[in-house]
C-alpha cells in the first residue's frame, strides 16, 4: 500500500468515532409533514399576512397543547422555484393527521376565507412526508 493511502486510511479511522454515533445510541424516530409552494415574489407579502395572522397563532397553539413539536416557515428569494415552504414536526404520522385537522378547524375558525386567500396566491405545490431519525447518546 502506498504511504499517502495509508495515511488518508488512518486519518479517516481517526475520524471515525468523531463522526460516527455510538453503538449504544438509541435511534428516536418522529414525523415531519413539508409543505413546498411555488409562488410568484409579488405576492409573497399577502402570503406572510395570512401566515403571521391566521396560520401562525394556530400551529403556536397546537405546540402549546402538545399536538405538534415544532414548525416553521422556510422562504427564500434565491434558489429552486418553491419559495415558500412550511413544516409541521409530530411523533408520528396519526399524530400529524390529527394535528392537520386541528390547523385547519383553528384556522377556519380565525378566518372563514383564509384558504380561498392563499391558494391562488401560488402556482404549484407538492407535500412530502418524512420519517426523522435522531439518534441521541
Amino acid at each position: 500500500m502506498r504511504s499517502s493511502t495509508k495515511i488518508a486510511l488512518l486519518c479517516f479511522v481517526f475520524a471515525l468515532p468523531t463522526t460516527v454515533r455510538s453503538q449504544d445510541a438509541e435511534m428516536q424516530t418522529r414525523f415531519m409533514m413539508l409543505n413546498q409552494q411555488q409562488c410568484p415574489e409579488n405576492n409573497m407579502g399577502a402570503i406572510m399576512d395570512i401566515v403571521e395572522s391566521v396560520l401562525a397563532p394556530s400551529l403556536s397553539e397546537l405546540e402549546e397543547e402538545g399536538s405538534i413539536d415544532d414548525w416553521g416557515v422556510l422562504t427564500h428569494a434565491w434558489g429552486d422555484e418553491y419559495n415558500f415552504n412550511f413544516y409541521m414536526v409530530t411523533q408520528n404520522e396519526r399524530a400529524f393527521l390529527d394535528a392537520w385537522d386541528s390547523l385547519i378547524t383553528k384556522s377556519n375558525e380565525a378566518d372563514p376565507e383564509w384558504y380561498d386567500k392563499l391558494t391562488p396566491l401560488c402556482v404549484a405545490h407538492k407535500d412530502n412526508m418524512y420519517t426523522l431519525r435522531d439518534y441521541a447518546e
